[in-house]
């Protein structure tokens, strides 16, 4: 059961950094800060909040009590990233790349290879911060990634890694708009698959 709650904790931890990210292009795109100084305040105050004083915090905690903190150790390292970020907007994108690739890694790495029952330390946790600040947050995320993905529809293959300089899309519409192609195939009404 803990397992799938760090699980949710990553999902959320994902959308808020995407909101970040995908704020801060829209800003830079459409020279125009009010897309990115609602979000900015918001995410300095989830990721203090909800990343460090929750999510990393549970996941320390379980890494002492196993004494395996494969990619955990990173957190630190992480923050002095984060916190330039937030002080130079030029490296949210850096900054979002970093915490992207780290929760996969720890979905991959850390989660996958940590077992035993950690119940009493996610609820110590959750006592500390308070159950409903972590519903806020949850709530508030998922608010925020949906309004922004509602108004500007965006194609995120960022957590995708093309293998032998190759990527097949599945796309609703014409694949050569947005990439330059090597192979299209029409698999349905206004539905393509291409290697790009």
């Amino acid at each position: 059961m803990w397992k799938e709650e760090i699980r949710e904790e990553h999902s959320i931890i994902l959308k808020a950094t995407k909101s970040l990210l995908y704020s801060y292009a829209l800003s830079l795109l459409y020279k125009d800060q009010k897309y990115l100084d609602f979000i900015l305040d918001f995410y300095q105050d989830f990721y203090e909040n909800f990343v460090i004083n929750c999510h990393n915090k549970k996941e320390e905690k379980i890494s002492s009590l196993v004494n395996f903190d494969d990619t955990v150790r990173d957190h630190a390292e992480i923050r002095k990233i984060a916190l330039r970020a937030f002080t130079d907007t030029d490296r949210i994108g850096e900054f979002s790349i970093v915490m992207i690739n780290h929760v996969v890694e720890e979905e991959n790495k850390w989660l996958s290879n940590v077992n035993g029952d950690f119940e009493e330390v996610m609820e110590e946790v959750e006592k500390d911060i308070g159950e409903e600040v972590h519903k806020h947050y949850v709530k508030s995320v998922e608010e925020l990634y949906n309004d922004i993905t509602t108004k500007f529809p965006i194609l995120d293959i960022l957590q995708v890694t093309p293998t032998m300089n190759k990527l097949v899309v599945i796309t609703r519409f014409p694949p050569e708009k947005i990439f330059k192609l090597r192979l299209k195939a029409k698999i349905g009404n206004e539905l393509w698959v291409a290697e790009v």
